[in-house]
């Protein structure tokens, strides 16, 4: 073929097929047009989700996202996940049904329904309303013959019946192009109905203002209705829940959010419509300017949740607040409440607080004393001293009362003689705090039940342990925008409690049931604020994250900074005012500090010296009031509840002591004895009164004593033991006259050993363990045993203790990484394996007399363990720490807390069940 002619063929081919392009083009016009899917979801819907590629949301969100990944452990995200995932293998199992749904938007809406129940419905649509019959092929191809699949016509629209697909049932429609699924066969009818009657949600001028602000190329898009959200949250609510909720459903018209998926974290900006009236809550806010949130700074760090307000014009939002209210039914409601203040307190509100508001208004739950939550308010004011003189104007039946904390920390704590005026002035969120005490806090009026609250939080900003302080809070917070006229933050966690109550029996039960999911969120916060639209719509922001750490580690309920690092171990000592426990620490530079159950510094002082060992508790006095008793290497000290010296002491020994004081009261009179061993080989013994006990045989050992001395009573008769450093005992009477010889000695160097009393001499023994973990057994009729356990790694920390309440004691050894426990028949009964080595020091917390649990540091990743006596790691360890650590029942209540040291130089608290 010549050249001219290859041309003239390639030309001509060129031509034939740009005409059969332009043909199949001119006939794909001529399809039958499709409805919009979105005019097939029933306007019931509370929830409405978009997405243009179903396809790659789904894969986005299967994609290691570690909040789905939790989420699905619930049963209703795993419905979810069930039924998204039906949506995806329909549209993606064919090649050409995959071609003709790509691109094209899919939406997901759910809905109340029944009593209790909650549906969805999922519409898309094809190209072309002819492309039906190419749907229905795949449908049947899809899904195979072991499928039932009912047909039937209904009102212009093929119905589909589907049974037993993937173990469920579901129902299916096409009409006009486009296609549905859904769990109810009855909402799917109301949907295609609306496609010939209306309305849609097309027709929601508020949706499809919202819908115009949606950024299409987002991962997916979620609306949300207010009045049928909390329509649907009712049904599930409590009776205390269903009163929290009253008028909740008018707070807003729509909201609508594009996701933003971050690997554990999910971030949602949109935008909140409101009517032009007074009908919704929010539309108080239009015509304020955003306000940069400031509150924090004050909140304390163990705060649950706060609602805080950004107001730039009190005067308007109270105009604008009164609509609301007149809307409502109920401003007369609130007149009357205002009339009777006037009456009886002369009580204004543009007065006796209007006058000194500042731009800010917070209502915050916080943990209390019992264990529960209360309420507290924080109002910032424009000067604290006009705020102080406009308060002190209220009137009462009460006297005004002014409380100076003993501690002359210069707090001031005032009653509020006005019943009722916060929840009379600023609405329901404040109903909790209708009779007040009040104080300043930097430049905040802060409102709360109890005067103890006040003083709590007044110290808590003293030592810098503010939410704002809280390293996790103030992470998660850089998240999101520093101003706005409304921001509502909860800390999953430890609201989990409150959501309990709010809710239902069966999804209260659902909610106890993920409280371990529930704590890997370290934060939830949602922010409108006035935007620079022309449409009058709020910006809307929200953000929750998912912190990898909770998996192994629940949130401390407070951190409190100390001065410089520590190392020892935090102990927990008992307060006669509270009932509960204080935290009694030295930092690394020799200051104590005396730190409340709340995490406050009560009061902190110089030592010269290290404490040896533990500190114990007497009641010199005998007025049940307790203080601390403790000696370093030159002194003995006993010190007050405000961090004094009692009367005589500290007391200087008389040779630097090697171990730490024993405190012992024979007759339980509170006439104590206090027994210390010093580098001259001597023991010592001095009374409450710093003086040595007369009487008392101050006896020479033929080495130092390093462990403290113990006491027992076996057969009526007292016996008060000492082991030196190279094994010897001494065992006396109470004088210190020698009550027995043994020439059996314990392994050496002696550092630590268990004292066992039985019903007599030969049934009591002293044990300890040498460097290679060898027990030696001494009963007090001079019985010597060696056991032989392992071979071990290193040198062993061991316990000698009864874990499993069976009368019967057990060796525990801790090696490198390795908890072992032998019973007496050195049987291994328990065993964990720690993941890095350990600091081989063991601690030992009785939970009752049948849950002993093993206390564990592993400083190479920082990390505290508390293993079962099962030999499993408790829930929620473990946890994050660097020094050993404390457990008991901070509060007073049955709620145990873990104190450790972490970060160098925080005192750090924990939920522990």
């Amino acid at each position: 073929m010549s050249l001219r002619k290859k041309i003239i063929f390639i030309v001509t081919g060129l031509v034939l097929v740009s005409g059969i392009i332009f043909l199949f083009s001119w006939l794909g016009k001529l399809k039958s047009p499709v409805r919009d899917p979105l005019e097939a979801i029933p306007v019931s819907a509370f929830i409405v989700i978009s997405t243009n590629d179903v396809n790659a949301a789904w894969a986005t969100l299967n994609r290691g996202n570690l909040v789905w990944d939790a989420m699905n452990e619930t049963n209703w995200a795993s419905a979810v996940s069930k039924v998204s995932s039906l949506t995806d293998s329909l549209l993606t199992a064919n090649p050409e049904i995959s071609g003709m749904i790509n691109g094209r938007p899919c939406w997901i809406s759910l809905h109340a329904t029944g009593k209790n129940n909650f549906d969805y419905v999922v519409t898309t649509s094809l190209p072309s309303a002819a492309d039906k019959d190419d749907f229905i092929s795949f449908l049947n191809k899809s899904l195979g013959t072991s499928n039932k699949i009912g047909r039937s016509e209904w009102n212009k629209t093929m119905l589909l019946d589907i049974e037993a697909f993937k173990g469920g049932r579901f129902f299916a429609a096409c009409r006009e192009g486009v296609i549905a699924f859904s769990s109810n066969e009855e909402l799917l009818k109301a949907g295609m109905d609306q496609l010939d009657k209306g309305p849609t949600l097309k027709s929601d001028k508020n949706f499809v203002s919202l819908k115009e602000t949606a950024e299409e190329k987002s991962l997916a898009n979620v609306y949300w209705n207010y009045q049928r959200l909390f329509a649907a949250m009712d049904r599930v609510a409590s009776d205390d829940g269903k009163e929290k909720l009253d008028d909740a459903g008018n707070f807003a018209e729509w909201s609508e959010s594009d996701i933003d998926l971050q690997p554990n974290a999910v971030m949602m900006n949109g935008y909140t419509a409101t009517t032009d009236s007074a009908k919704e809550y929010l539309s108080t806010m239009s015509g304020q300017t955003a306000q940069a949130m400031q509150i924090d700074e004050v909140l304390p760090s163990s705060t649950i949740s706060f609602v805080d307000y950004g107001i730039s014009n009190i005067d308007d939002y109270f105009l604008k607040y009164d609509a609301y209210l007149d809307h409502l039914g109920i401003a007369a409601q609130r007149d009357e409440q205002l009339a009777q203040l006037h009456a009886e307190n002369n009580f204004d509100p543009k007065i006796n607080i209007g006058s000194w508001l500042g731009n800010e208004i917070a209502v915050a739950q916080v943990p209390d004393s019992a264990g529960g939550t209360t309420a507290v308010a924080f109002l910032s004011t424009t000067n604290t001293t006009i705020a102080l003189e406009k308060l002190g104007l209220l009137t009462g039946k009460e006297d005004t009362v002014e409380i100076t904390a003993a501690d002359s920390s210069g707090c001031v704590i005032r009653k509020n003689p006005a019943e009722n005026m916060l929840p009379a002035t600023f609405g329901s969120l404040f109903s909790e705090l209708s009779s007040t005490y009040y104080c300043v806090i930097r430049n905040c009026v802060v409102f709360a039940k109890e005067e103890k609250m006040l003083h709590g939080i007044f110290l808590a900003d003293r030592n810098n342990h503010t939410l704002k302080k809280n390293r996790t809070y103030a992470d998660f917070i850089s998240n999101i925008s520093p101003e706005a006229n409304l921001t509502f933050y909860f800390s999953p966690g430890n609201f989990s409690s409150t959501l309990k109550r709010y809710a239902a029996t069966p999804w209260a039960d659902d909610l106890t049931l993920h409280d371990k999911l529930i704590r890997r969120f370290d934060g939830a916060i949602i922010q409108f604020s006035t935007g620079d639209n022309d449409k009058g719509l709020f910006y809307t922001s929200i953000f929750f994250r998912h912190n990898p750490q909770e998996k192994k580690s629940m949130s401390t309920l407070w951190e409190t900074q100390l001065d410089t690092t520590f190392s020892s171990r935090p102990y927990m000592v008992h307060d006669h005012k509270t009932k509960g426990l204080d935290i009694f620490v030295q930092d690394d530079a020799n200051t104590i500090y005396l730190i409340s159950s709340a995490g406050n510094i009560i009061w902190k002082r110089k030592l010269s010296e290290k404490m040896l060992g533990e500190v114990k508790q007497v009641d010199a006095l005998k007025n049940d009031k307790y203080q601390l008793a403790f000696n370093t290497a030159s002194f003995l000290y006993i010190i007050d509840r405000n961090g004094k010296d009692i009367e005589h002491f500290p007391v200087r020994l008389p040779a630097t002591a090697t171990n730490s004081v024993a405190v012992i009261d024979y007759d339980n009179t509170r006439e104590y004895r206090m027994l210390v061993a010093c580098s001259d080989k001597k023991i010592y013994n001095y009374g409450i009164d710093g003086k040595k006990v007369d009487g008392w045989k101050t006896y020479s050992t033929n080495d130092i004593v390093l462990t403290p001395l113990q006491r027992t009573i076996i057969s009526s008769h007292d016996y008060v033991i000492a082991v030196d450093r190279s094994g010897q005992s001494y065992i006396t009477e109470r004088q210190g006259n020698t009550r027995l010889v043994l020439n059996g000695k314990l392994n050496a160097p002696v550092k630590k050993y268990f004292l066992e009393n039985g019903k007599d001499l030969a049934h009591s023994y002293l044990v300890d363990e040498d460097s290679s973990g060898n027990v030696a057994k001494l009963s007090l009729t001079d019985v010597l045993e060696h056991l032989h356990f392992s071979d071990f790694h290193s040198s062993p920390d061991m316990e000698y203790r009864d874990v499993n309440g069976d009368g019967s004691r057990e060796y525990i050894f801790l090696d490198e990484k390795d908890l072992t426990v032998y019973n007496r028949e050195k049987q291994p009964v328990t065993a964990f394996t720690f993941p890095e080595k350990t600091n081989v020091s063991l601690m030992i917390f009785g939970f009752d007399e049948k849950d002993i649990r093993f206390g564990i540091l592993c400083p190479g990743k920082n990390e505290v363990h508390l293993v079962n006596n099962g030999g499993s790691e408790s829930e929620g360890f473990p946890l994050e720490g660097e020094t050993p650590f404390s457990i008991g029942k901070l509060n007073g209540n049955d709620a145990y807390t873990l104190v450790c040291g972490n970060n160098g130089r925080y005192v750090c608290a924990y939920a522990v069940k």
